[in-house]
């Protein structure tokens, strides 16, 4: 999805020292973009990657939804919460394991 493309971008460019043209050149994004992204995920974490566009009306008929819908929407979020956690330990992981080949 276009949320996890933004976190793969931003961890990146941090685990490289905030490497911008380094990460524009390899995921084909503007320099500026990778920019905005970075700092909108250093003020408010991931939740500062969330494209917002068009969510007002889905909030405002999720009073409309019956239990079922509301519990599979739930599902929905805490998996994609697990993928952001999963793909925060690889980063995490791919970043301890630089660091030590750099210690050899």
């Amino acid at each position: 999805t276009i949320y996890n493309e933004r976190l793969e971008i931003v961890h990146y460019t941090l685990a490289n020292n905030n490497n911008y043209r380094e990460a524009a050149e390899k995921y084909q994004v503007s320099y500026s973009q990778i920019y905005n992204w970075v700092r909108k995920y250093e003020q408010n974490g991931q939740e500062g990657l969330v494209d917002r566009r068009g969510r007002k009306i889905q909030e405002t008929s999720l009073d409309k939804l019956s239990n079922e819908e509301k519990l599979e929407r739930r599902i929905k979020e805490l998996e994609a919460h697990n993928q952001d956690l999963a793909a925060e330990n690889f980063f995490i992981k791919k970043i301890n394991g630089l660091e030590k080949a750099s210690r050899k």
